[in-house]
């Protein structure tokens, strides 16, 4: 009997060394779409595509703006996470990382075919402290030279088989192909529905630009984001809110309301007196209000604000709410 349970215990070991040690050559025959058709990736069969929960005052997981994908072995997980950086990338992105990670990473070119590039970046030493430690790193500049990232984690108790997940998160990245979706940043007219679209708001959208929708339980926020080149700092923003609860920015970054400039103008059919707020010194400029508008139900509310590192930019995307339009 003893030596029949010693045998189940060295079979059972065995077993899963050879499960663990599978891990990093584990057939990629799972095609998951990312960032809703921008990029294509194979992984291991039983991966999922996860969206993060959110609560119920959150929006929703935006499809265009994100990808989870989540690779579970045991006790032992692994999670791909892609982002869109609404970025461009006119020069060599090897070069970017490199100056990007500094002494941080090891980068190399992993794809170089057919109008894709991406470059891998590893961790010379990882993180254990963090319960998602990275691993790995992708970016990756499509045909229209924009530049989106996927990063892999695995959780502490993946830990011990780090070099097997290594190899999984590499053989994976190198299994990228091209996707169909590309973002339009090109001068044009946009129309995007409200609530259940009994009204559509047309929108005059200057070359530069892209506009994505996040939607809540009762709300949803059109946001605006002007492609800069990968590695600049400079930043502005648009966001219209429709709902019933929108909070005011500039009291989250320490304005008053008596420190406001209140300039006239419009939105759609109402005369708005938008608050103007400025500090030179944190090159931080805002410009918002909250427009009450019962024609699209009782308590319905605008919330328009822009948020800028220089007056001109936030003149530039004024001008694109002064030609917003509310149509049937």
């Amino acid at each position: 009997m003893k030596c029949l349970l010693l045998l189940t215990l060295i079979l059972s070991s065995v077993f899963c060394h050879a499960q663990q040690a599978a891990i990093g050559s584990a057939a990629l025959t799972n095609k998951q779409s990312i960032l809703n058709d921008r990029a294509f990736f194979l992984f291991p069969a039983s991966a999922e595509n996860k969206v993060r929960s959110t609560g119920i005052m959150s929006a929703g997981t935006n499809m265009n703006a994100e990808t989870r994908i989540v690779f579970d072995v045991e006790d032992m997980r692994m999670v791909f996470f892609a982002q869109e950086l609404y970025a461009t990338c006119s020069g060599s992105l090897l070069n970017h990382s490199l100056k990007d990670d500094r002494d941080d990473f090891k980068s190399r070119v992993l794809t170089d075919s057919d109008s894709l590039v991406s470059v891998l970046s590893t961790p010379l030493s990882f993180d254990t402290t963090q319960k998602a430690i990275l691993v790995n790193t992708l970016l990756v500049k499509t045909a229209d030279k924009t530049v989106f990232r996927i990063s892999a984690f695995i959780t502490q108790a993946a830990f011990r088989e780090k070099d097997e997940f290594l190899k999984l998160s590499e053989r994976v990245f190198s299994s990228l192909s091209k996707g169909s979706r590309k973002l339009n940043s090109k001068a044009r007219t946009e129309s995007w529905p409200v609530y259940d679209g009994a009204k559509t708001f047309s929108i005059t959208v200057p070359e530069g630009y892209i506009i994505t929708k996040d939607a809540g339980h009762d709300f949803e926020v059109l946001k605006f984001r002007k492609i800069c080149e990968i590695g600049d700092t400079s930043f502005a923003s648009l966001m219209v809110y429709t709902g019933h609860h929108p909070s005011y920015f500039y009291t989250e970054q320490g304005f008053s309301i008596a420190q406001a400039e209140k300039i006239k103008g419009n939105f759609l059919d109402r005369k708005v007196e938008w608050l103007y707020f400025k500090d030179e010194a944190r090159r931080l400029y805002i410009r918002e209000q909250q427009i009450p508008y019962d024609k699209l139900g009782e308590g319905t509310i605008f919330h328009v604000a822009i948020l800028a590192d220089k007056p001109e930019a936030i003149a530039e995307l004024s001008s694109i709410v002064g030609q917003m339009k509310l149509k049937k």
